[in-house]
């Protein structure tokens, strides 16, 4: 409080500074002015009059010259009597006024800010100048030291919520509340606000797709059902959309049976791309990946294997979904980053399962995308199973294990199939796992999704 009230004082001296004098001369000069321009424009008029008078005659010479010498002594006087008096109110005004701006603008300011604001605020700024910032387990940056350091973004979306209430007409407000939600990663309010923005601009194809993301979000990254037909029909308004172009790939790369479909939809985004950028070559790895899964040469005038090495793109890190995993077959495995799994059936879980069953081992990163770095599929008849992940077994070249410290490592049995959670499987993960190429993880599946 003692930091904002000195800011508060300096700033108002300085604010003084600058006005004081204008308003010590203000008074006397706009006094001058105003008299001065109010006698110049009667006179004209008189002068006016007496012209058009004499011009038609009805004055005579002489009689013109006495009458015009009349208004410009009585001009002159009335000037001077005048000028001293407005001048004298003025200047009475003027020897006030900085009194009354000097006292009331700080008391104001700090009057307004304490209803208003928080001036402890300042304090706090001071007690903590740098406080650090840390990756949450989603990847989101967030205050790591005095929360109250900043507005906490969850009470601006109540705020902002609240508001929404009473203006719900308010298009550009629901869009900025689901974004908000976003950041908070609460999705499913995320979903509610664009469905609002969506019933105020239902043709608008990036509320479709943003909505689409927000679904897809809080069902574990889930593109089928609604997300999809959102996607879909964005790309109806727009072709050439390059998000939902994203997405409607990733909605069939995850189905593991539309391989072709999920890279047509990426060369259609490819096209749009300018070849020298970073994400042109992330892009086209995928789709070199996504021809292996189908078994296709992928559809590329160059190949993609002399691309330089990228890192994990903006894109793969938005999508944050699961992928189908890689083929029976796979290559040798890379030296370095390595983990060894061993895998167990809970005893209470054995009436869950079915030999027949998919069962999946795999490492995803601790902090960031929720998409695979090493995956193994075999079938719950193999239980109790053991194996490697690796570097090889990467759904993508930039998403591999010896490029994250630490991951959650897991094992999944699904009925369906399908390398996305679904309601009922039985799974165990263990986190954090350090990656080196002597770690190893025991994991019981003993839980229920």
């Amino acid at each position: 409080m003692m930091t904002f009230l000195i800011v508060v004082g300096v700033l108002t001296a300085l604010a003084l500074l600058f006005l004081l004098p204008s308003l010590l001369g203000k008074g006397k000069a706009m006094a001058a002015i105003d008299r001065d321009g109010l006698n110049a424009s009667i006179a004209r008029e008189r002068l006016a009059a007496l012209e058009a008078e004499f011009e038609q005659g009805v004055m005579e010479e002489d009689a013109y010259q006495v009458a015009r010498d009349e208004i410009e002594r009585g001009l002159l006087d009335d000037v001077d009597a005048q000028g001293e008096q407005t001048t004298q109110q003025g200047g009475a005004w003027a020897h006030w006024s900085p009194v009354v701006v000097a006292a009331l603008v700080p008391a104001l300011s700090i009057w307004l800010y304490l209803q208003l604001g928080d001036p402890d605020a300042i304090d706090r700024a001071v007690a903590t100048p740098q406080a650090a910032t840390v990756p949450t387990a989603s990847g989101n940056p967030h205050n790591a030291g005095d929360a109250s350091a900043m507005p906490p973004i969850a009470d601006l979306a109540a705020k902002l919520a609240a508001k929404m209430e009473k203006d719900p007409e308010n298009l550009e407000g629901w869009v900025m509340l689901a974004r908000t939600y976003d950041v908070l990663e609460q999705y499913a309010n995320a979903a509610s606000a664009y469905q609002m923005a969506r019933s105020l601009s239902p043709e608008d194809p990036d509320l479709m797709v943003n909505l689409a993301e927000s679904l897809a979000m809080s069902s574990e990254g889930s593109l089928q059902g609604q997300p999809r037909e959102l996607i879909d029909q964005a790309l109806k308004a727009n072709p050439q959309h390059g998000k939902a172009l994203w997405y409607a790939g990733m909605a069939r790369f995850q189905t593991g049976t539309e391989y072709r479909e999920a890279v047509d939809m990426w060369m259609l985004l490819l096209v749009q791309m300018d070849e020298s950028t970073e994400a042109f070559g992330q892009v086209a790895e995928i789709i070199r990946e996504a021809s292996g899964y189908g078994g296709f040469e992928p559809p590329l005038a160059a190949r993609v294997d002399t691309l330089p090495t990228i890192q994990a793109s903006p894109m793969l890190a938005q999508a944050e979904v699961e992928s189908p995993p890689k083929p029976a077959t796979q290559p040798a495995a890379a030296k370095g980053a390595a983990i060894k799994v061993s895998v167990s059936l809970g005893a209470e879980m054995a009436s869950r399962i079915a030999p027949g069953d998919t069962l999946f081992v795999y490492a995803r990163a601790l902090q960031g995308p929720r998409m695979p770095l090493a995956i193994v599929r075999v079938t719950a008849a193999d239980l109790p199973f053991e194996t490697e992940l690796n570097d090889a077994q990467a759904m993508m070249p930039a998403m591999r294990l010896s490029n994250f410290s630490q991951v959650v490592v897991g094992a999944r049995i699904s009925k369906s199939g399908q390398a996305i959670a679904q309601e009922g499987d039985v799974f165990g993960e263990v986190s954090p796992v350090d990656v080196t190429a002597g770690s190893k993880v025991e994991i019981v599946m003993d839980q229920v999704k």
